[in-house]
């Protein structure tokens, strides 16, 4: 932090010095020149920042929009030329640049608006070059995460499960003696457990999926969830979705953690139990609730290994910088989870 803002401080120095020799004529003191580009630089920096910390990253590297970008530049630079001009009109002026004599007043502040709209563009021009250059860098880390955290995600898979096909064969065969048999619980069952596997190994490598797909991925774990859960259990489980899902994409496999941490801690067997999912789609946002029974023993486990909550927080750092928002509290006896995706 101390070595970033003594590398802005050089760099808005070497500007001073730079805009003032541009400026300097000698038929008046130096001097009055430094004093005028010193209360001139207040505007720069605020210009300049402006276009490199939210023009630049949010119109050009995350929208491509250069149109609105172009529009918004301009309209940038016409305030800050324009309020350089009211400073140079200023009574300020005159008594910072005092004494002078009227003729060296004159060439002090009329200096050519052309003058002033280059050196303030290649200011701009300059500084967005360096912080271009430093997004590109921290893209090109992200995606770098990106790459290893799939890498891992799928060696890690891999040493988990048999050969997948396999796998899919065998439940095939399963579920077919399940119907001939009767038993529909286990044959839905064994469809669920099938549909989530093929889900996982063939469509979860994708960036984005339909958020349809997800919403059937969370339906067929909870129905899985279901058929261990006794008739005479005092268990309430709903899932709601609210909103238009159409053509909407996300993530794949970002929600279902927080469905698996509702179930793992908020079902007990004798014990009286609630797990509430919502999913609420509010035009282009996203918003996943999850409530859940927590019991003491629970309580404690969540805080000392909440592995899979700390892997949402990952994932959702590298997929959706800057555009989610993740709240988890405990109440009086149930854990909360509240997830907001900006879906683009």
């Amino acid at each position: 932090m101390i070595k970033r803002v003594g590398l802005h401080i050089l760099f808005w120095v070497a500007i001073l010095i730079w805009r003032t020799k541009g400026d300097y004529l000698t038929k008046a003191p130096f001097e009055k020149f430094i004093y005028l580009n010193l209360m001139r630089l207040p505007t720069m920096m605020v210009a300049t920042y402006t276009v490199i910390y939210y023009l630049l990253p949010k119109l050009i590297i995350e929208k491509k929009e250069y149109l609105k970008f172009s529009l918004y530049l301009i309209i940038t630079l016409w305030t800050a030329l324009h309020i350089e001009l009211i400073l140079t009109k200023s009574h300020l002026l005159k008594v910072i640049l005092h004494p002078v004599t009227i003729v060296q007043y004159k060439w002090i502040t009329q200096l050519h608006p052309f003058r002033s709209s280059f050196s303030l563009l290649a200011i701009i021009g300059i500084a967005s070059q360096i912080r271009f250059f430093k997004l590109y860098l921290a893209q090109e880390k992200k995606e770098h995460q990106l790459i290893q955290e799939k890498l891992e995600t799928q060696y890690t898979f891999l040493k988990a499960q048999v050969n997948p096909h396999f796998l899919f064969n065998a439940l095939n065969n399963i579920y077919s003696m399940a119907v001939q048999k009767q038993q529909k619980e286990i044959a839905l069952g064994i469809e669920n457990l099938s549909g989530i596997m093929h889900y996982l190994t063939y469509e979860s490598n994708a960036k984005k999926v339909s958020l349809s797909k997800e919403i059937n991925l969370i339906k067929n774990y909870i129905e899985i969830v279901q058929l261990r859960i006794e008739a005479t259990d005092d268990t309430t489980i709903s899932f709601n979705v609210a909103g238009d899902i159409t053509n909407k994409k996300i993530a794949p496999v970002i929600l279902l953690p927080l469905v698996e941490n509702a179930f793992k801690h908020g079902i007990k067997p004798d014990q009286k139990c609630l797990v509430s999912i919502k999913l609420i789609i509010q035009k282009n946002a996203l918003q996943f609730i999850t409530k859940n029974t927590l019991f003491a023993y629970a309580s404690k486990e969540v805080k000392e290994k909440g592995i899979g909550l700390e892997n949402v927080k990952k994932r959702l750092a590298l997929r959706y910088p800057d555009n989610y928002s993740l709240h988890i509290k405990e109440t009086t006896g149930y854990f909360h989870t509240d997830l907001t995706i900006a879906l683009k």
